[in-house]
Formats: C-alpha cells, structure tokens, sequence
C-alpha cells in the first residue's frame, strides 16, 4: 500500500515510514478495519465511525442538540449523522456534507467562545438551583 499523506506534525519522511510499519503490522489483522484521512489513520477492532459515534452518544445521553466540529474525511459519517436541529461545523476546504464551513482552527476557538457566551446568556435567564444546592441528583437511572 502506498502512503501519500505522512501523519501531522511530523518530518514526511519519517512519518510515511511510522504508517506503512503501522499498516503493515495492524492492517493485516484479521478483525482490523482502517480507515484514511487527511494526514491520518485509523485503526479500529469495531466496524464504526465517527457516525455511529453521534448516534450512540445521542442516544445514551439524550441530547436534544449536537454541535460536531471537523476537518478530516472521517469526520464526514459524523456530519451525516446530524438531525437537522444539530450544527455540523466543516473546518477547512474540500468537499462536506457540513451545513457550515470556517476557515481553520482560529474561527473554531471564536465559534467556542460564541457558544459559551450564548450558553452564559441562556443560564443567566433561567432561575436554575446550583447543582451544589441539590439535594437529590439523577439522571433518572441511578440516585446519587
């Protein structure tokens, strides 16, 4: 298999060498799916992706909203999982299924810093009992 991206932060070289030594000894295990991105690779014992990731994590804590933020082709099974309520934020160029797009990592900390000041506004117009003034905590499973 020939390598043409090395990982991220590395001499290209040596990273081009680090994946081919990795998918040499992982790729070839029965069990071992892999998965390519931009400068990355994944490996993983269970058939699924960042997609089934969404869903699972949705399901399990029941979030009513999902902001999923990604620059790499394997973010795209994420970018499809979303509900058409959820925000799927594209980081960079190239194609994506992403409603919205910014342009690097420097818009992803203003688009952080927007969400917590919304988060803050919305806080600070409900009459909400510090969660340290509870008395009774439960996710309606467990009582703590």
């Amino acid at each position: 298999l020939d390598v043409e991206v090395p990982p991220r932060e590395v001499e290209p070289a040596l990273g081009k060498a680090v994946v081919e030594s990795a998918l040499t000894a992982c790729a070839s295990v029965a069990g071992v799916h892999v998965r390519f991105g931009a400068e990355v690779v994944e490996f993983s014992v269970a058939a699924s992706n960042k997609g089934d990731a969404v869903r699972h994590l949705r399901d399990r804590t029941g979030a009513t909203g999902i902001l999923f933020v990604g620059d790499d082709a394997t973010d795209e099974d994420a970018f499809a999982a979303l509900a058409p309520a959820d925000v799927g934020i594209k980081v960079g160029g190239g194609h994506s299924s992403a409603r919205h797009r910014i342009s690097g990592v420097a818009e992803v900390a203003e688009v952080f810093g927007v969400m917590a000041a919304l988060r803050r506004e919305w806080v600070a117009g409900r009459r909400l009992t510090r969660l340290e003034r509870c008395s009774l905590l439960s996710d309606q499973r467990t009582l703590r």
